[in-house]
Order: C-alpha cells, then structure tokens, then sequence
C-alpha cells in the first residue's frame, strides 16, 4: 500500500481565482475557446489533481538535494572542530612521573 503524506493545503482563494482567470485568457487566445468561470475552475481542478503530484515530488527531491548539501557542509564544519587525541605509552608516563620535572 501507498504510503499517504499530510494533506495538502489548498491554494488561496484569491490564487485560485487569478489562476481561472488566466486559464480563460489562455484557452481564448490560444484555443479560441470561451470558458466560463465553473467550467475553467474544474478544468483548474482536474489539471492540478493530474499533475500537482509530480510538481509536489520534484520540489521534495529538490528540498532533499538542498538538505543534503546542508549536512555535507555540516559535516565538513563538525570535521574541523574535532581534535586529535594523542596517547601516552604506559612506560613513558610510568617513567616521566617517577619525580623527574
């Protein structure tokens, strides 16, 4: 089964309704056809339904590149910060500590 995401938040209204009305500027001067505010909404509709989807998709694997490169950068900056950690031989210490300073 398909894996479902959060529901997606629907376009403003004022959006919606300047995309119509672009959409039936489009359709008159390309297609020479008359569409109604209803009729150009559901065309919106359907056209959104149909493709919103692979747009949706690409902007995630879009935000996965950005956040990958993001954690690249990271690593490289937390690479930096790390020490080196240098051991002393047992018998060194052992001998430097016998009241030699």
């Amino acid at each position: 089964m398909a894996k479902v995401g959060p529901p997606l938040q629907a376009i403003p209204r004022a959006e919606k309704l300047e995309a119509v009305k672009q959409l039936q500027q489009y359709l008159e001067d390309e297609l020479e056809v008359q569409a109604g505010d209803l009729g150009a909404e559901l065309l919106l509709d359907f056209v959104a339904e149909l493709v919103g989807p692979v747009y949706y998709n690409a902007a995630l694997d879009d935000a996965r590149l950005v956040v990958m490169r993001r954690d690249e950068a990271l690593q490289e900056d937390l690479a930096v910060l790390e020490r080196t950690v240098q051991f002393r031989e047992a018998g060194r210490r052992a001998q430097s500590s016998g009241g030699e300073q």
